[in-house]
């Protein structure tokens, strides 16, 4: 039999995805299925340079994605936000599907972006709970502000309706002493500011978790993280702030 041509067909099945740990030694994140992006094949001029860290990560879970008889949430952030999304299940589930975005990803990281917009373009949510602040310490405060402005970008275009929460991002304290705050927490409370001046000057409510947490090192794992304690408590602050606005 004469052959006249080849036609290849590659075919990539993934047939099941782990989620991938927030840090080497943090084992906040819920199990949820880890969706990776191709980055944008070319960066624009005014977009942000991407500054990677060690470990790259981003897991994401929709409870009921079938389903439509209840309103939903969406919680977005980081491992802090993944340490507390099991303590506010009980006291949300009844009245709302929820379901999260947490990622080592900088927000002004293309990759971030686009995984958020996929999320958004996907589902309806009634509220979103936003708090991304504690990675990407190799950007400038000029950085992110310029994210919190694409993030509010994307989320007037895309969730216009939604009730959006910024939570301030918590404090970061000496990890031979949780009574002293880190130096590092000096951009921290730069990124706060940015976030009242960029969101909360816009109509994103606010809560603030920083302060709430300031004089509570005794919530405190390490340096950044929280042991179980502090964990439900700012599942308490953060539940307490939805149903007063909802």
């Amino acid at each position: 039999m004469k052959k006249t041509g080849l036609l290849l067909f590659l075919i990539l099945i993934c047939s099941s995805c782990n989620p991938v740990p927030a840090e080497s030694n943090q084992t906040d994140t819920p199990p949820g299925q880890v969706i990776q992006t191709d980055p944008p094949p070319t960066m624009d001029a005014d977009q942000t340079e991407v500054k990677l860290e060690n470990d790259d990560w981003t897991n994401i879970w929709i409870e009921n994605a079938n389903k439509s008889k209840k309103p939903r949430i969406l919680f977005v952030g980081d491992s802090i936000t993944a340490g507390y999304y099991p303590f506010i299940q009980e006291d949300l589930s009844q009245e709302f599907y929820l379901g999260y975005y947490v990622t080592s990803k900088f927000l002004g990281n293309p990759d971030y972006q686009t995984e958020l917009s996929t999320i958004l373009n996907r589902y309806d949510f009634e509220i979103i709970n936003i708090n991304n602040g504690l990675h990407g310490w190799d950007y400038s405060i000029e950085e992110y502000q310029k994210g919190l402005e694409d993030v509010k970008r994307i989320l007037d275009n895309l969730a216009p309706d939604a009730l959006i929460i910024w939570c301030t991002t918590t404090p970061i304290r000496v990890e031979e002493n949780l009574e002293r705050l880190d130096k590092l927490n000096q951009d921290v409370i730069l990124r706060n500011q940015a976030a009242f001046e960029i969101l909360g000057d816009n109509g994103v409510k606010i809560n603030d978790l920083y302060q709430e947490l300031l004089n509570h090192p005794e919530y405190y794992r390490d340096k950044y993280h929280f042991n179980s304690a502090g964990k439900e408590f700012q599942a308490k602050l953060v539940v307490e702030f939805i149903l007063a606005y909802h």
